[in-house]
């Protein structure tokens, strides 16, 4: 059985969660002091801090959902193929910009949804 839009929207907001916690923790780590032990890290704070204004503090939200017609059964492939529209926020307006543009927000894009014992998972665009 396809996935509901319920389920669609769950799968997309579990990577939002996802991609929160962990600029919730590399916040921690780039305040911390601890940067000054690896030079990847270093980098990343140097991303993370510089976008943010020194604020170090970047997250992610979900702000609309929309399934749009009927999902297909993915060919050669688990789960099944659908469509929809979602909007999203981040708490920079310049790195929301660049946010939409990678996951096509306002924009009707296709996904693969794959069933799991814990739920329904967003397969990355290969």
């Amino acid at each position: 059985m396809e996935p509901s839009a319920h389920d669609m929207c769950m799968a997309i907001a579990d990577r939002f969660d996802a991609a929160n916690e962990w600029l919730r923790q590399k916040k921690m780590a780039c305040t911390s002091g601890i940067v000054r032990d690896s030079p990847v890290l270093t980098l990343e704070c140097i991303q993370l801090c510089g976008g943010t204004r020194g604020t170090c503090d970047l997250s992610y939200r979900l702000t609309q959902f929309q399934k749009i017609g009927v999902c297909e059964k993915a060919t050669g492939q688990q789960g099944y193929i659908c469509d929809y529209h979602i909007g999203v926020s981040a708490n920079n307006a310049q790195l929301e910009n660049m946010l939409v543009d990678m996951l096509d927000a306002g924009e009707t894009t296709q996904s693969r949804f794959v069933q799991t014992d814990t739920g329904w998972l967003r397969m990355p665009k290969q």
